[in-house]
């Protein structure tokens, strides 16, 4: 209720900028401003951005908290349902919205102050840069022949994608024996290549003879992306990176997950088969010749899948009750094991273990059946 309460202010601020922006683009237009800059924030607008934020996080924080106790059972709590589910969409987004014109205009500010000019409290008194009464002081001069904001900004670029080439080594290193791991690399790697692009966009900026910043009048030279845009630039490429390096990740994951089920249940049926033929032999069978030794060999622990042929009464029955004729079938039944099968049976205290050996370290666990 709190939140639909104070969702008119919201709305009302919400309204208020998106006008001031309209106003300022058709003046644009109108004036055909080719030689100046259009101011884009003042004291007065920032302020506005910093409560729109702030009132929009608070109807978030409350439509977030009273949404999920909220029942459909009647219609007053499905207005209310809906009302909250309303404000909570407007909240996030004005505060996503707000949040960085919040920001971006705060420093936008500081740039003007570090070029010579007058903080204005409200932009339509100029409108343009070239009106903006000026201090004594003289304007920040980079000392340097680059710019130093576009040079952080394309080191930090190239420390993003040097991590994401490397988790790209990381994918194969992990994933190389799944058959479509090599074309989800050759995606990964063609999403790692579009890297260079910011790269060379923010080395490019950094020249000061070709571009400026968007606080100076100079109609030679193209505006650079300042700070806050890089960042938030930065920010988009690298959850798009990330959504598709998850991607390639977890449906490669799940497909081993797959076989590491089909396998497990492969070696739960092994299990099922051995348990009843083997108590059988110890009831009724354990006096034939053979027994005690096929005994002995399994408390021991041995690999069946070096039986070969079926012999005897007991392995027949197993191999029967598989429907496989020759033991070395199954190597080629899992699908999580690197090279050699081994179906490794172990016989304790009369209980049959079957445990599955050369299994993929991506597995990250044993595969036993007790």
């Amino acid at each position: 209720m709190t939140a639909v309460l104070i969702a008119p202010f919201l709305i009302y601020f919400l309204i208020k900028i998106i006008k001031e922006n309209r106003l300022e683009e058709k003046y644009k237009e109108e004036c055909e401003l080719d030689s100046a800059t259009l101011i884009k924030y003042d004291k007065h607008s920032v302020k506005n951005y910093g409560i729109l934020t702030v009132i929009a996080v608070v109807c978030f924080g409350f439509a977030w908290m009273y949404l999920e106790p909220i029942g459909i059972e009647s219609r007053v709590n499905v207005v209310l349902f809906m009302s909250a589910l309303l404000v909570l969409f407007l909240g996030g987004v004005a505060t996503i919205w707000g949040t960085i014109h919040w920001i971006n205009g705060i420093f936008y500010l500081k740039r003007l102050e570090k070029q010579g000019y007058e903080v204005p409290e409200n932009r339509k008194e100029y409108m343009i840069l070239e009106r903006l009464p000026k201090r004594d002081t003289e304007p920040r001069v980079e000392e340097k022949g680059y710019h130093k904001g576009s040079k952080v900004l394309a080191c930090l670029t190239i420390l993003v994608a040097a991590i994401m080439l490397v988790f790209s080594v990381y994918y194969f290193c992990k994933w190389w024996f799944i058959e479509f791991s090599p074309v989800f690399l050759i995606i990964q790697l063609f999403a790692d290549a579009l890297w260079l692009l910011p790269i060379s966009m923010f080395r490019k900026q950094m020249d000061l003879q070709k571009y400026k910043d968007d606080v100076e009048v100079d109609i030679t030279r193209n505006t650079r992306m300042n700070g806050v845009s890089g960042t938030l630039l930065l920010i988009v490429l690298i959850l798009a990176a990330f959504y598709v390096k998850s991607y390639c990740y977890n449906w490669t994951r799940c497909e081993f997950e797959i076989r590491l089920e089909i396998d497990g249940n492969r070696l739960e049926e092994i299990h099922d088969a051995l348990e009843p033929a083997c108590f059988e032999m110890i009831l009724f069978y354990s006096a034939y010749p053979g027994w005690a030794e096929l005994e002995e060999s399994m408390r021991a622990g041995v690999d069946i899948t070096t039986w070969g042929t079926p012999k005897g009464y007991f392995q027949e029955q197993v191999a029967d009750t598989l429907g496989i004729s020759d033991f070395n079938e199954l190597q080629e039944e899992f699908l999580s094991t690197n090279g050699q099968v081994g179906v490794y049976v172990k016989l304790e205290d009369n209980n049959i273990i079957v445990e599955l050996r050369n299994v993929y370290p991506a597995a990250e666990k044993e595969l036993i059946v007790r």
